[in-house]
């Protein structure tokens, strides 16, 4: 959604329509935005297969999928968006798993896994922006109009998580379950989004003189 709007303020305008000092000060101001929200895109699982495990026979890696247990939620029931972030050493928390591992095993030697190739109840994170400008122009006599604008993007400063990459999605690095014991010395990057996919906030300020 995108938008211009002119504040009704100033000559011409139904509320404070003065000329002069006044009329300069308060008029010629406008609000434009950008605003963009998707729903996160679905998430694929991989699940690498080798020499006799590979369905194919074949001697080199491919890309399978893993097989689903019913009942087990997807995303994990203890996730918290504040455990997110880039992974430093060994030893991963419970919280940081955005993917739940204990909702997939490996299929058996040679066989196919059944998950979906994408799933509708797996997605990445959704994607939320607004860029927004403040504009106030000023006649300066007849040929001459300056321009003070103020430029936001992602002017709220929101931070979208983003997977960092296919390890996060291979069902091989994936710890058998998330209890403390398990993640001490564990260094896997699966199931935990490790980068910001967006910019942080940025603001532009400009003067123009239009004659």
């Amino acid at each position: 959604m995108s938008y211009t709007y002119e504040l009704p303020i100033g000559p011409g305008k139904p509320l404070l329509n003065q000329g002069g000092v006044v009329g300069k000060l308060v008029g010629g101001w406008q609000v434009s935005a950008i605003h963009l929200y998707q729903s996160g895109r679905p998430l694929f699982l991989e699940y690498q297969a080798f020499g006799a495990g590979n369905p194919f026979r074949a001697q080199d890696g491919f890309s399978f999928r893993p097989n689903r247990v019913v009942g087990v939620p997807v995303i994990n029931p203890d996730y918290d968006r504040s455990c997110s972030g880039p992974l430093l050493g060994s030893g991963r928390r419970p919280c940081q798993f955005y993917i739940n591992p204990v909702a997939f095993v490996a299929p058996p030697v040679g066989e196919f896994g059944n998950a979906p190739k994408f799933f509708d109840d797996l997605r990445a994170q959704p994607y939320f922006n607004e860029d927004i400008s403040i504009t106030k122009r000023t006649p300066l006599g007849e040929r001459f109009v300056l321009l003070l604008q103020a430029n936001a993007f992602n002017a709220f400063n929101r931070v979208v998580l983003g997977t960092g990459g296919s390890a996060t999605t291979i069902f091989n690095l994936a710890p058998r379950d998330l209890n403390a014991a398990t993640l001490a010395g564990s260094g896997t990057p699966f199931g935990i989004l490790t980068t910001q996919q967006n910019g942080p906030r940025r603001i532009q300020l400009g003067v123009k003189i239009e004659f």
